[in-house]
């Protein structure tokens, strides 16, 4: 792994201060959240002793109560909890753009740095930290995903491949909802390096896809024969089950469910939903016909199954559940957004250094960033007011 630290550090180097500033940002907006008096008594916090490790076993989150004790956690003290979840994302930053910047093979530059505060600072993400117990080792779940992302780059034997499992399947352990980002990771490395690589290999694309399928089957069994494991000396909670409504009513009922669930995230319906996918959706849309209509057919039409696929990823849990869980669990959603917003931009910059210097590329380069600070500016207020 000594070339991925290579490449990694001659990213950090580069864009050391605008991660510097965006550590700050998140810093300022995540403190009051992180360090509250307010300890947010839940299921699992009015407990919090070590019996209450069989809350997490029970909900087949495994991986939250054997990670606790390997970073000696077992025992839940808010302070402690609220500085390791702050290091971990600080942390996460740089990693989050590295693999988007690996992706586009590089030419993706200093929006990457407001690529994690648009994935963190949603109400998404906000909710989910308020599980104060939990906090840090969620975080790292998401660490664990962006680092399987980057193994089939740097390693190709069967065993770098068990490891990529093996990190995913630990990520599932820690909260089930990773699988639908784990989803959107995959297809949007595949997406940004097709629409950003000079020289496109449908090859790499098949071989990729494939080993991502794979890979997320294998990981699907292997956490459920681990998850049935764990569960042996417990008693398994019906509190997941209980959310999928296929079976439980009419299939038109869940049908309309589904249907209505989408229909309010694209709005923005919910009592801390905003704009911010689907501004992020038509911005993307937008630059990708402008940019790939003209090229011809070939490139437009794998760029939009593959952009249309990203899109699907953050409502494949309401197709699941046939109906919409809590917002905490649709992490993919804020990663889904990011990626439209750092596509939207490069497509642009991409229109202007092709195509002249038309007022008109620049003025969709120009709204794509308003739009994507726009956003960003309406989720911050959110979170502070949380």
């Amino acid at each position: 792994m000594a070339s991925l630290k290579r490449d990694f550090s001659t990213f950090l180097h580069k864009y050391k201060r605008e991660y510097a500033l965006a550590g700050c940002f998140l810093f300022l907006v995540m403190f009051h959240f992180l360090f509250t008096d307010n300890f947010r008594v839940d299921s699992i916090i009015k407990l919090g002793t070590r019996g209450d490790e069989l809350n997490d076993l029970e909900l087949g989150r495994f991986g939250i109560t054997y990670l606790n004790r390997l970073f000696g956690m077992r025992e839940f003290s808010p302070y402690s909890m609220a500085v390791m979840t702050l290091l971990a994302l600080l942390a996460s930053m740089p990693l989050m753009g590295f693999v988007l910047s690996k992706a586009a093979e590089g030419r993706l530059g200093r929006e990457l740095a407001l690529f994690p505060l648009i994935v963190y600072l949603s109400p998404h993400w906000l909710e989910q930290l308020y599980f104060s117990y939990q906090s840090f080792v969620i975080v790292l779940g998401y660490i664990l995903l962006l680092l399987s992302a980057l193994v089939p780059e740097y390693k190709k034997g069967k065993r770098w491949l068990a490891l990529e499992i093996l990190l995913v399947v630990i990520a599932f352990s820690v909260y089930q909802a990773f699988v639908p980002l784990y989803l959107a990771i995959s297809v949007s490395f595949v997406l940004v390096r097709w629409m950003c690589a000079e020289e496109r290999d449908v090859m790499w694309v098949w071989h990729r896809v494939g080993r991502a399928v794979f890979v997320f089957f294998a990981s699907i069994i292997v956490y459920f024969i681990a998850a049935y494991l764990a569960q042996r000396s417990v008693n398994p909670t019906n509190y997941l089950s209980s959310q999928v409504l296929w079976g439980n009513m009419p299939t038109h009922g869940v049908i309309i469910s589904i249907v209505r669930a989408a229909r309010a995230i694209l709005i923005g319906q919910g009592r801390i939903d905003t704009l911010a996918y689907s501004a992020s959706a038509v911005c993307c849309a937008i630059l990708i016909a402008v940019r790939f209509i003209p090229d011809g057919r070939d490139r437009l039409g794998v760029t939009v199954l593959g952009w249309t696929l990203l899109q699907l990823t953050i409502f494949s849990m309401i197709v699941v559940l046939g109906t919409r869980s809590y917002i905490r669990s649709e992490l993919a959603t804020p990663y889904v957004t990011a990626c439209n917003f750092m596509i939207s931009l490069f497509l642009a910059r991409e229109c202007v250094r092709t195509r002249g210097s038309r007022r008109v590329y620049r003025l969709l380069s120009f709204l794509a960033a308003a739009a994507m600070l726009v956003c960003l500016y309406n989720t911050t207020s959110l979170c502070l007011k949380l």
